[in-house]
């Protein structure tokens, strides 16, 4: 068995993540994504345990989220998304899923605007994913970012075309996506699908 489904369902919360969070497609695939992500923002939140709130933008079955709340002591999670989804959300305390786009002027709630807060990413496409990197450098009180980019990006990026040939384009755009937001590319092969890197990031 995959390590990220059996971590999963060991967890005492998986029953009430999957109530709050399904139907879900390909559900082993988002599993280990957020597995991911959740493993790595451990060290960051047990440093200061209650002292940041979660942003997950393009959040999808907000997977990711839902799963930080139950495991890590953060104040609150907002998933965040263009596309409305009935789902249980009233069973995750802490938690709220909001429906915009990320494109929009104001995405960060002003509720929460003095809270030091997580970015995480795990379904932007494309664009999407320089615009959460530009939402999460714009804002003093984002303090780090936690990316798993899905998908190529434009031809056009900041890798040169000979190392593009070489590494692919996937490769490419996250290392392009990397350099945006001068973080740290990690490829995590206990993730289920091609699209395994992961871009950490941290203000001083």
């Amino acid at each position: 068995m995959n390590r990220y489904i059996e971590e999963f369902l060991n967890l005492k919360c998986a029953p009430d993540v999957l109530a709050t969070c399904s139907p879900v497609n390909n559900i082993g695939k988002e599993i280990t994504e957020a597995m991911a992500i959740c493993r790595r923002m451990r060290g960051v939140i047990l440093k200061e345990p209650m002292n940041y709130g979660l942003y997950d933008l393009c959040a999808g079955n907000a997977l990711t989220s839902v799963i930080s709340v139950h495991l890590h002591p953060i104040k609150w999670a907002v998933a965040i998304d263009k596309k409305k989804r009935d789902r249980r959300w009233d069973l995750s305390r802490r938690f709220v899923y909001r429906k915009r786009n990320i494109n929009d002027e104001r995405i960060f709630c002003d509720d929460m605007s003095d809270t030091p807060f997580i970015v995480v990413a795990v379904h932007a496409c494309r664009g999407l994913a320089e615009r959460v990197i530009d939402l999460y450098k714009a804002d003093e009180f984002a303090r780090h970012l936690f990316l798993i980019p899905c998908c190529d990006g434009p031809e056009k990026n900041r890798v040169p075309y000979v190392i593009r040939k070489k590494i692919g384009g996937y490769l490419s755009w996250c290392w392009h996506l990397n350099d945006l937001c001068g973080g740290r590319l990690i490829i995590d092969r206990h993730i289920m699908s091609s699209r395994n890197a992961i871009i950490i990031a941290s203000k001083s």
